[in-house]
């Protein structure tokens, strides 16, 4: 199986509040956190969680580069259409990714009354934005989440400061080019 899925996310206590920490560490390695349930460490394709808010689900796909390929670039100013269409064969209404290591957060109308959010977490390292930091994201649904309000999914970017200086050593001590070393000093690395 190429994907793991959780399901049945029901309300805790008398509200339902998650959040939802997401962060990848290399290529397929994802950590999920949703407070207040547990922590899944996975190396996966694929995962998918779907939340019962109410009357309505709302579908979260997290899936490395895209739902279709491991390896395929979702950047932030692919068109919309494009974006809507990968999201919708994947019944994604949240859909995080990471493989540009670029973070950014787009909500898409899909109709007046469907939004869906396409969020890149970013990198907790070789970031290719200019920024050397670590990059994460904090989801916050709430039981008025809903993809008929695209302000309901709350999404936090959390910058995060490492040793930059020793991590780069590492790479020059190491059998890696050195030009990692410096691509990690200038939070740049080779991408469009």
């Amino acid at each position: 199986d190429d994907g793991a899925v959780v399901r049945g996310v029901k309300r805790v206590g008398a509200r339902c509040h998650w959040t939802i920490i997401l962060f990848y560490q290399h290529l397929d390695l994802l950590l999920l956190y949703i407070a207040p349930l547990a922590v899944i460490v996975v190396l996966q394709r694929v995962i998918r969680v779907e939340f019962q808010l109410s009357e309505e689900k709302l579908n979260l796909l997290l899936v490395h580069g895209s739902p279709r390929k491991i390896n395929e670039y979702l950047f932030e100013d692919r068109d919309e259409k494009s974006m809507l269409r990968i999201m919708e064969q994947a019944d994604a209404d949240i859909m995080c990714f990471g493989h540009t290591h670029k973070p950014y957060h787009r909500i898409l109308a899909e109709t007046e009354s469907h939004f869906r959010h396409a969020i890149n977490i970013g990198s907790v390292g070789k970031p290719k934005d200019q920024d050397p930091r670590g990059s994460y994201v904090l989801l916050t649904l709430n039981e008025k989440s809903s993809i008929a309000d695209k302000d309901s999914v709350q999404v936090e970017f959390i910058r995060f400061s490492y040793d930059v200086e020793k991590a780069a050593r590492a790479v020059e001590e190491s059998p890696l080019p050195d030009v990692y070393a410096d691509m990690l000093r200038g939070g740049w690395w080779n991408s469009r």
